[in-house]
C-alpha cells in the first residue's frame, strides 16, 4: 500500500506542469482540502497572502472566464476560469475583478438596484492568456486575507496539491488523540457507554466490549508557516492487517455538504475537529474510502494491536500504536430478598464462566444455588452478605461489585445527563470516593424502572441508555446503600409537548407571555421560564425556551412581550457567536411584540437608540482609479439591516453599491476605474436594524 502511495506522488509532477500557481506570491498555504468548515468541508485550498490584499491572481492556463458572483457572504467575490483542458479554476474571496469586469459589475448592480449580481460570458468573450491577471485577492465573504482556490472537473472537486509540487513540506502530521465511540447500547470503552478520549503517548489500558468506531484528532503542518492543516491520508490497520483507509483526493461537489460523513462536532483538546475512521451511514459509502469497508471494530475476543498513520500529500506521515483488549459483554443485576441475595449475569449465549464471590474484607463467599438458563447465569447467597458487601470476579472479566460495604459517610452525589447516539446516560459524580451500587431506582408514571449502574472510577458511575422520555418526565433517582436511608438524588423534569394541549407560560410580572404546541407526533419535551441575561444595554429578563426532541419531532408558537410606553425602538433579540446580537423578525399587536418561536433559546426585548459607529480603517486623501477606501462599522447590538438598503454610497452623488463584510464589520468603497482625476465627494451611510443612522462625508482626490 505505502509502495503504491509513493509511485503515486512520484507521478504528480508530471500532471503539475501545465498550470502555474494562482496568485504572484510564494507557494504556501492556510488550509487544505476537505478540512472542516462550518457546515460544509472545504473545497478547495486556502493560498496565504501573509495578510497582504490585492495580490494579483493570474490565470492557471490558457482558457476563458465563464463567469463570476457578487456576494455579501460564502465566496464573496469570485471568479470562474474555463480551462481549455476542459476543468474549472474558482477563485474566491476576491476584493476585484479586472477593470472591464468591474465596470459591467457596476452597471448590473445599478440594473438591479443591489448588491448581489452575477454575470457569465460566452466562450469568445472573457478569453484569457495562462498567467494573465484576471483579479485580485481581497476579504469578501471571510474574515483574513487569502485566496480561496479550487480545480472542479465535470461535477467533482480536486484536491488542487496534485497539480502544485512546488509546495514545500517536509513536516509529517502529528495525531495528539484517539477517540472511541461506542456503536450500539451493547457496546462499552473501558466500561464506559460514552466515548473515550485516548492520549496515545500514553500507556492506558483499553478494553472494548462490543462494536466500537474510531475517530483522530490528527493535523498536519508545512514548512515556513503556522498553520494547520488537515491530513491527506488516515488509514488503520488491525495486527499488521490494513483495515480502513480514507483520502481526500477528490469527490462529487454535491458531497461537500456532507460534513458529518467525515467530521464529528465537537473538538479535540487542542480545539482541532476528529475526523472519523468509519463510515457514518451505513447505507451508503464515503467517497474518501480506500478500502470500501464500514470501519466498524467488531473484533474477537482477546488481544489486538491499532495502528493509525497520518500521511501529508507530499508523503510524510506518522503512526501511532495502541492495544485493545476485547472481552465479551455482560450485565449485572441484584435482587434482595428477606433471606436471599440473588445476583444474576446476562451474557453471550456461549460465555458461561466461572466466576468468583468476595466481600470487600477479601474473605471468599460461596454460593448456595447456580443456575444457567439461555444467555444468563442467576447465583444465589446468604442475604446477610448485605452489610459486608460483595465483589464478584472471574476470568476474562473486571472485577464488579455487585453489593457495595456498609460505608459510614457517604459523600454528596451530583447526578447529570449527558447524550449519546444511542440513548441518554445518567452521570453520576461524587465528590470523594464511593462504591457504587450495581442498580438504581427510578420513579416513573408506569412504576419503577430499575436501571443497571457502571462504576467508570472511584467517584463516577453511568446507567445504562435510557429513552427521550425517561430523560424528559424522570425527577429523581435512587440509590441505595447498606446501612443508609435510600438516597434520592433530583433530576430537572420537563414538559411534555402534544399535538391536542397547548403549554402556556406567563412570566410574573405578567410581561412576557408564550404558548407551545406539538406539530406531529414526535417525543419531545420543553420547558419555560424567564432567566437573567447581560446585554450591552445591562442585565435584562429574557424568556428562555428548552427543547429536547427526536429527529421526527416539530412545534409551533409565540412569545409574547409587552412593550413600556417610553420605549420607541423595541425589538426583539436573541445572543448569538462573538458577542453579536441578532434581532429576530416581529410583528406589532397593540402594545406587544410577537415572534414566532421555531428553536429553544433566550429571547429578550431591548431598546436600541445608538447609531452604528463609523471608523475610517484605510482612508487617504488621494487614491488611483480602482482604489479604495475602508471604514469600520461597530453596532451595540452587533448587526446592520439589510446591506442593499442599510449602506449607501454615493461617489460624486452617483450611488455605488459598496462590498459589506460583516465577520470584519467593515465597508470597502472601491473608486471606479474610469474616472478622471480630481476631487470628488463620497458619503457613506449606515442604518442598523432598529434604524437608526449614522454618515461620514470626506472627498478624495483622484490621481
Amino acid at each position: 500500500m505505502i509502495v503504491l502511495f509513493f509511485t503515486l506522488l512520484a507521478a504528480l509532477p508530471l500532471l503539475a506542469q501545465d498550470y502555474v500557481w494562482p496568485i504572484q506570491a510564494s507557494a504556501s498555504l492556510s488550509a487544505t482540502f476537505c478540512e472542516y468548515r462550518d457546515g460544509h468541508l472545504h473545497a478547495g485550498i486556502d493560498v496565504k497572502t501573509w495578510g497582504e490584499m490585492d495580490v494579483p491572481c493570474q490565470a492557471i492556463a490558457d482558457g476563458y472566464i465563464e463567469k463570476v458572483i457578487v456576494n455579501y457572504g460564502g465566496y464573496g467575490r469570485a471568479l470562474f476560469l474555463q480551462l481549455d483542458d476542459g476543468r474549472r479554476a474558482v477563485y474566491a474571496h476576491l476584493a476585484s475583478f479586472s477593470p472591464d469586469i468591474e465596470r459591467q459589475v457596476r452597471e448590473a448592480q445599478a440594473r438591479k438596484e443591489g448588491y448581489r449580481v452575477r454575470l457569465t460570458f460566452e466562450p469568445d468573450e472573457m478569453r484569457v492568456r495562462k498567467r494573465q491577471v484576471i483579479a485580485r485577492t481581497g476579504t469578501s465573504g471571510t474574515e483574513f486575507p487569502h485566496l480561496h482556490f479550487e480545480i472542479r472537473e465535470g461535477d467533482e472537486v480536486i484536491n488542487p496539491l496534485q497539480f502544485y509540487p512546488q509546495v514545500k513540506d517536509d513536516r509529517p502530521p502529528e495525531i495528539s488523540e484517539l477517540l472511541l465511540i461506542p456503536r450500539d447500547s451493547r457496546s462499552r470503552i473501558n466500561g464506559s457507554l460514552l466515548p473515550q478520549a485516548i492520549d496515545p503517548e500514553q500507556d492506558q489500558e483499553i478494553i472494548l466490549t462490543g462494536p466500537t468506531v474510531l475517530a483522530v484528532n490528527a493535523h498536519d503542518r508545512a514548512n515556513g508557516t503556522y498553520n494547520r492543516y488537515a491530513p491527506y491520508q488516515l488509514a488503520t490497520e488491525i495486527n499488521g492487517q490494513p483495515f480502513y483507509e480514507i483520502r481526500f483526493h477528490r469527490t462529487d461537489l454535491e458531497f461537500i455538504d456532507n460534513l458529518q460523513a467525515v467530521y464529528l462536532p465537537g473538538r479535540g483538546r487542542d480545539r482541532w475537529y476528529f475526523t472519523t475512521l468509519y463510515v457514518s451511514d451505513v447505507t451508503t459509502s464515503s467517497p474518501f474510502s480506500v478500502t470500501g469497508v464500514s470501519g466498524i471494530l467488531d473484533l474477537d475476543l482477546g488481544t489486538h494491536d491499532l495502528k493509525i498513520t497520518a500521511s501529508d500529500f507530499k508523503g510524510n506521515f506518522s503512526s501511532v500504536q495502541v492495544p485493545l483488549e476485547v472481552v465479551p459483554s455482560e450485565a449485572w443485576e441484584l435482587i434482595t430478598g428477606p433471606r436471599t441475595l440473588q445476583v444474576i449475569r446476562s451474557h453471550a449465549t456461549d460465555d458461561y464462566r466461572e466466576v468468583r464471590f468476595k466481600t470487600h474484607g477479601g474473605q471468599s463467599r460461596y454460593p448456595k444455588l447456580t443456575e444457567y438458563r439461555l444467555g444468563m447465569t442467576l447465583w444465589e447467597l446468604d442475604a446477610a452478605l448485605e452489610s459486608e458487601g460483595l465483589i464478584v470476579t472471574s476470568d476474562g472479566g473486571r472485577p464488579v461489585s455487585v453489593v457495595p460495604p456498609q460505608q459510614l459517610d457517604l459523600p454528596r452525589i451530583e447526578v447529570h445527563w449527558q447524550a449519546t447516539r444511542f440513548g441518554w446516560v445518567l452521570v453520576f459524580e461524587a465528590e470523594n470516593d464511593v462504591i457504587y451500587p450495581i442498580s438504581y431506582r427510578m420513579p416513573q408514571n408506569s412504576g419503577i424502572h430499575l436501571g443497571t449502574l457502571i462504576t467508570r472510577s472511584p467517584t463516577v458511575a453511568e446507567s445504562e441508555p435510557l429513552s427521550l422520555a425517561s430523560r424528559g418526565s424522570a425527577e429523581s433517582v435512587l440509590l441505595d446503600f447498606p446501612g443508609h436511608p435510600s438516597l434520592s438524588i433530583p433530576l430537572d423534569p420537563l414538559n411534555p409537548l402534544t399535538s391536542f394541549r397547548r403549554r402556556e407560560f406567563t412570566s410574573p410580572d405578567s410581561l412576557i407571555s408564550a404558548w407551545v404546541q406539538a406539530e406531529n407526533g414526535g417525543v419531545q419535551f420543553i420547558r419555560m421560564d424567564t432567566t437573567r441575561l447581560e446585554t450591552p444595554l445591562g442585565e435584562r429578563t429574557a424568556f428562555s425556551l428548552e427543547v429536547l426532541s427526536d429527529d421526527s419531532a416539530a412545534f409551533v408558537g409565540e412569545a409574547r412581550f409587552r412593550v413600556p410606553a417610553n420605549m420607541s425602538r423595541p425589538g426583539i433579540y436573541h445572543p448569538g457567536k462573538r458577542g453579536r446580537w441578532r434581532q429576530l423578525p416581529v410583528q406589532q399587536v397593540n402594545d406587544e411584540l410577537v415572534v414566532d418561536l421555531q428553536r429553544g433559546g433566550r429571547l429578550v426585548l431591548l431598546e436600541d437608540l445608538t447609531p452604528p459607529r463609523i471608523e475610517a480603517r484605510d482612508v487617504k486623501s488621494s487614491v488611483r482609479p480602482g482604489g479604495s477606501l475602508v471604514y469600520r462599522i461597530d453596532e451595540d447590538f452587533g448587526r446592520i439591516g439589510d446591506p442593499d438598503t442599510a449602506i449607501v454610497t454615493t461617489f460624486n452623488s452617483a450611488r455605488l453599491y459598496s462590498d459589506w463584510n460583516a465577520l470584519r464589520r467593515e465597508v470597502t468603497i472601491r473608486i471606479p476605474w474610469d474616472t478622471p482625476q480630481g476631487q470628488y465627494p463620497v458619503q457613506l451611510q449606515v442604518a442598523d436594524a432598529a434604524g437608526n443612522r449614522n454618515r461620514v462625508t470626506t472627498t478624495v482626490l483622484v490621481r
